[in-house]
């Protein structure tokens, strides 16, 4: 039989609980510059779990070999194609601030002399004559501003390699830490429940809540995006403007509550018309109205129907602070972290408010 343990000492716990929380935050200051890297693994790893179960049946539990499958997966279908649209992107943008540079430097004009904002234009002259606007002057000025713009890349070249760089570091840290999650994330989700002292029935609930919203959002917002992004492309094409470009910004663009596609698609329309092309400027407008934000009125909340509901205000704010906080990533963090604080508090006043 073995001999009982002395009790601890009042000092002794306090003394354990200093030393334990201590080395938590020292963790915490470790790992601070990859928390974001290891919060979108895990928000990948819950999204791309069901495929990890399935494989891990057909591969009879070899939970390494599932996980490595998934990971190319998640490659394949969103890490290549992504990276196929960024290059077309560069290439797009890369063409059409070449071609206005050029045509700006030999004189030509990018305002046509006819159409609606032409005769803006004259009406400004005519009874505003101390303006001075003019289509030579707005020429005069887009020049200014592209050649600031060049600027601006060539000052910051140096930066943004570098931050190339930093974005291929985190993705390879991205699939390495998602391979762990996939494989034995399992395992660590039950040793950190055991440790927190809640009901069973409460950690089960955010462990639940927590696996819903991850999956309502990426799917949401994200799939939301990219059939915008597409559907405004084709619009874009028939319109005869750039759809990569547009499509692209599109798809960024909706990713912003309330407003969203809108912001971009209402101005290319205005703008065609203004410029003269009427007829492809009410087509973006009828489109963007019957076909883009459709999607955003049904296929999103659709999509979103297993997420915690919020008011549209706090998801904006959510998203902003997130954007601020985490960089890109926050358009999905900073609405899961809002979403999981909305669940907490929905428990608190159930179990412990009263």
């Amino acid at each position: 039989m073995s001999e009982a343990l002395p009790p601890i000492s009042r000092h002794g716990k306090n003394f354990f609980y200093f030393c334990l929380g201590l080395s938590l935050v020292m963790v915490f200051l470790v790992w601070k510059p990859f928390i974001k890297t290891i919060l979108l693994s895990l928000i990948c790893a819950v999204v791309f779990f069901p495929i990890y179960t399935r494989l891990l049946a057909l591969l009879r539990n070899r939970k390494s070999l599932a996980s490595l499958l998934t990971c190319l997966i998640l490659i394949l279908l969103v890490i290549l194609p992504l990276a196929v649209l960024t290059v077309f992107l560069a290439q797009e943008a890369t063409y059409f601030y070449t071609s206005i540079t050029s045509n700006l430097q030999q004189g030509a004009s990018i305002i046509p002399r006819t159409g609606v904002l032409t005769r803006g234009i004259e009406f400004l002259q005519r009874y505003l004559p101390g303006l001075g606007y003019s289509p030579g002057t707005m020429e005069s000025q887009a020049l200014e501003l592209v050649k600031l713009f060049v600027n601006f890349i060539m000052k910051h070249s140096t930066s943004l390699i570098s931050n190339v760089t930093g974005m291929i570091l985190s993705f390879f840290l991205l699939i390495f830490t998602l391979f762990y999650f996939l494989r034995d994330g399992s395992a660590w989700l039950e040793d950190f429940l055991d440790v927190i002292p809640m009901p069973e029935s409460q950690k089960r609930l955010i462990v639940t809540k927590f696996k819903e919203v991850s999956m309502s959002t990426v799917v949401g917002i994200l799939l939301t995006a990219l059939a915008q992004g597409f559907v405004a492309g084709i619009g874009f094409a028939i319109a005869g403007i750039s759809p990569v470009l547009w499509g692209t910004s599109v798809a960024f663009a909706s990713l912003i509550p309330v407003v969203g596609a809108a912001i971009v698609w209402v101005p290319a329309g205005i703008v065609l018309i203004a410029t003269g092309s009427i007829k492809g400027g009410i087509f973006i407008l009828a489109w963007g109205a019957l076909v883009i934000s459709s999607l955003d009125n049904f296929l999103r909340p659709y999509l979103m129907r297993g997420g915690t509901q919020v008011s549209p205000v706090w998801i904006l704010f959510s998203i902003l602070g997130g954007l601020q906080l985490f960089g890109f990533t926050g358009i999905l963090i900073g609405p899961l972290i809002l979403s999981m604080a909305i669940t907490l508090v929905a428990i608190y006043r159930e179990e412990y408010a009263h």
